[in-house]
């Protein structure tokens, strides 16, 4: 199910969730923010990311993304302030979409997964042909479902994966994603913030940071590097420290909202 959290304001946040994941994962991140700032705040749940595995496989990267644009569209004019917060594959979204409406002011990049070390780029090259050979990526998990990618074991236990598995298919339309996200964020004209973990295995850290610092729009942006965190950052050891990082970027006063 979408989060949806309406304080009749006329500032929106819309939050986006990763690949093969949901709404949940960024509810603990949603429910401060509100607390705090009192902002609306709607987190949907992507194309295909419903309850099976041939739901995920049946939709694509453009349905990901067509679908956050058409709330964009229906909310641009009823918002004067947009700011969007994506988690993983949700931050390309994100980096698609963010010069497209004027209103957005700001967005939030956590964990996000532009570049990857060359054996895991490899293998996402040759994942066209290997989907004749393998039908699913497996995930790293543990018993009862439990995410690796999230260290702090109390959150393991609370918010265990949704697919123990990945369609092949699924896989290349992220990279597909992926690669033109790429070449979205080098022209990128919005304010951002960047949330790394260095013990992200998945999004790692050396990769994309690297990426990140030496393609930076035309714009302002803020990185911040947590060092407890797996890739799950929004439900993790140091989540109270985004929900503080997230809260001052979006208050904070940028003259310069948009080159």
């Amino acid at each position: 199910m979408k989060i949806n959290i309406s304080n009749h304001s006329d500032s929106l946040i819309l939050m986006i969730h990763g690949f093969s994941g949901y709404p949940r994962n960024l509810e603990y991140l949603a429910e401060k923010i509100n607390n705090m700032l009192g902002y609306d705040i709607l987190v949907p749940r992507l194309p295909g990311h419903n309850k099976t595995l041939d739901d995920l496989k049946e939709s694509s990267h453009e349905d990901w993304v067509f679908a956050i644009d058409k709330i964009l569209k229906e909310k641009n004019s009823k918002y004067k302030n947009i700011y969007l917060i994506g988690f993983s594959m949700g931050t390309l979204i994100a980096t698609m979409l963010a010069d497209r409406y004027e209103n957005i002011r700001k967005m939030i990049l956590i964990a996000p997964p532009f570049s990857f070390p060359f054996k895991k780029k490899f293998l996402l090259f040759l994942s066209p042909i290997l989907k004749y050979i393998k039908k699913y990526h497996y995930k790293d998990i543990g018993e009862k479902k439990m995410n690796r990618n999230i260290n702090d074991p109390e959150m393991r236990k609370k918010y265990p994966v949704k697919f123990e598995k990945e369609p092949l298919e699924s896989v290349i339309e992220f990279n597909r994603l992926r690669k033109k996200a790429k070449k979205r964020f080098k022209k990128n004209k919005t304010p951002f913030l960047i949330i790394q973990s260095v013990k992200d295995r998945v999004a790692t850290f050396d990769e994309n940071n690297s990426f990140l610092k030496s393609n930076m729009g035309p714009t302002y942006g803020k990185f911040v590097i947590l060092n407890e965190s797996g890739h799950m950052i929004p439900i993790d050891f140091e989540r109270d420290e985004v929900v503080e990082e997230t809260i001052n970027f979006i208050k904070e006063d940028l003259s310069w909202k948009k080159i």
